[in-house]
């Protein structure tokens, strides 16, 4: 299925050791939206990042798509200035930026968060196997679908697989939750699952059953409202474009089982 969206579930209530994911990209060519170039070195993970350009200007992403070089606001904390990499000079202030103690200090205070929420995560799931006595432990989440600037709801009207306006939501619930249908080898003969007939070998809920020898079963549903206008389920647009990042972890954190 197209990238259409980014899938957010928490599956926290896995979590054993779960750290953050770096990344070290290396100093390779970037792309801006209207195809200027220009080259830069990304390192860092969820908390900690270091977008620098090969002559030692800093870098941010905006919300719109587009790579800026960055600053400092009024509290010290670096984001994206209004002048875009390789197409607007380099401001003087965004050479050899680097963070200053208070956002430092945030980023740790939020790395300590994060170990304690695995930590009772991973307590909570300890329970859950002590209370199945040696019978398959069934973990029920709720899945968000997101929009994102630079990843948007993909639609299309061109056949042989039209969606002029997006996936329907039961695909999504059966590539996350199905159990035994996910699954096709030959993606020419129907019937086929996927909405663009291609292979599929499984869905989430199969993939961890499977991997945990019928030990773990992941219930749950996709929380995102359908629009009534259409006849088949869409996700509703004005909706995915007012959620924020708190709503998704207090929504989907509530509807954890």
């Amino acid at each position: 299925m197209r990238t259409l969206m980014t899938i957010v579930t928490l599956l926290l209530l896995l979590a054993g050791l779960l750290l953050s994911a770096p990344i070290d990209t290396g100093m390779k060519q970037w792309e801006q939206p209207n195809g200027v170039t220009f080259t830069a070195h990304l390192r860092g993970d969820e908390f900690f990042i270091q977008f620098t350009t090969d002559d030692g200007y800093e870098i941010r992403e905006g919300s719109d798509g587009w790579y800026y070089y960055a600053v400092y606001n009024d509290s010290d904390y670096i984001v994206p200035s209004d002048k875009k990499v390789a197409i607007d000079p380099a401001p003087a202030g965004s050479y050899n930026l680097q963070y200053s103690a208070a956002e430092l200090q945030e980023i740790n205070d939020l790395r300590a968060q994060f170990r304690e929420e695995l930590r009772i995560a991973g307590e909570r799931y300890r329970q859950k196997r002590e209370a199945a006595s040696g019978n398959a432990v069934t973990l029920t989440v709720g899945v968000i679908l997101v929009d994102f600037a630079d990843t948007v709801h993909w639609k299309t009207s061109d056949p042989p697989y039209p969606f002029p306006n997006g996936y329907d939501k039961h695909y999504f619930t059966e590539l996350i939750f199905s159990q035994n249908y996910w699954i096709d080898d030959d993606p020419i003969q129907e019937p086929n699952p996927h909405p663009e007939h291609q292979l599929l070998f499984g869905s989430l809920r199969d993939y961890y059953n499977q991997q945990s020898l019928d030990m773990l079963d992941i219930t749950g549903e996709v929380l995102n409202p359908e629009d009534p206008q259409y006849p088949y389920g869409e996700i509703r647009e004005s909706d995915l474009r007012k959620i924020t990042k708190n709503d998704l972890i207090e929504v989907s954190m509530s509807y954890l089982d």
